[in-house]
C-alpha cells in the first residue's frame, strides 16, 4: 500500500515530466536566442564571401590584363625569326655579298 510520502513522490516525479508554462516561457527564449544568434553567423559569413568575391573579381582583372599581355607577347614573336633561322640567314647573306662583291 501506497504511504502519503509515496503519494508525494509520485506527484513530485509527476511534475517533472510535464511541463509547466513558465518552462515554454524559457524555452521559446531559448529559441529566439538560438535564432539570433544563427542568424548574426549567417550575416557574418555573408559578409566574409562578399568581400572573397570582390578578391576574386579584382584577380579576374588582373588575369585579364596577364592574358592580354601574354597575346601581344605572341604577336611580337610570331614577327620575330628563331635564332637559327636569323644565322642562317646572316650565313646566306655573306656569301651573296662575297659573290657580289659588296
Amino acid at each position: 500500500m501506497l504511504t502519503k510520502d509515496d503519494i508525494q513522490n509520485l506527484i513530485k516525479e509527476q511534475k517533472k515530466i510535464f511541463i509547466t508554462k513558465d518552462d515554454v516561457k524559457d524555452i521559446k527564449s531559448d529559441i529566439e536566442n538560438l535564432a539570433i544568434m544563427v542568424q548574426k553567423e549567417f550575416i557574418t559569413v555573408n559578409d566574409r564571401f562578399e568581400k572573397i568575391d570582390e578578391r576574386f573579381e579584382k584577380m579576374d582583372k588582373r588575369f585579364d590584363v596577364l592574358e592580354r599581355g601574354q597575346e601581344d607577347i605572341k604577336l611580337r614573336q610570331d614577327n620575330v625569326p628563331y635564332r637559327f633561322e636569323f644565322r642562317d640567314l646572316e650565313k646566306r647573306l655573306k656569301k651573296l655579298e662575297l659573290k657580289l662583291n659588296f
